[in-house]
C-alpha cells in the first residue's frame, strides 16, 4: 500500500556471505581485495567495519569513503 501511494522506503541490507563464498573489502593499504568468507575473527572485523562488499567494484568505490572515516579516528 505505502509503495503504491509513493510513501513507502527502501532499506538496503547490507551484503553478509555465506561461508565459502567471496567478498571484496578494503585492506590495510586502503586497496580492495578479495576474500574467502571463512567466519575469522578479521572477516567479522571487516563486517562489523562496514567494509565487506559483493564485488570488486563497491569495493573501490568506497575506498575515500573509507580513508574518511578513518581519518576522523
Amino acid at each position: 500500500d505505502e509503495f503504491i501511494r509513493g510513501e513507502g522506503t527502501i532499506e538496503k541490507i547490507p551484503f553478509r556471505p555465506q561461508k565459502g563464498e567471496m567478498y571484496y573489502s578494503i585492506d590495510n593499504y586502503n586497496s580492495a581485495w578479495g576474500y574467502d568468507w571463512v567466519g575469522t575473527t578479521r572477516d567479522y572485523t571487516r563486517l562489523i567495519a562496514g567494509i565487506v562488499f559483493r564485488t570488486l567494484e563497491e569495493a573501490e568505490a568506497y575506498i575515500p569513503t573509507w580513508k574518511e572515516r578513518i581519518s576522523k579516528l
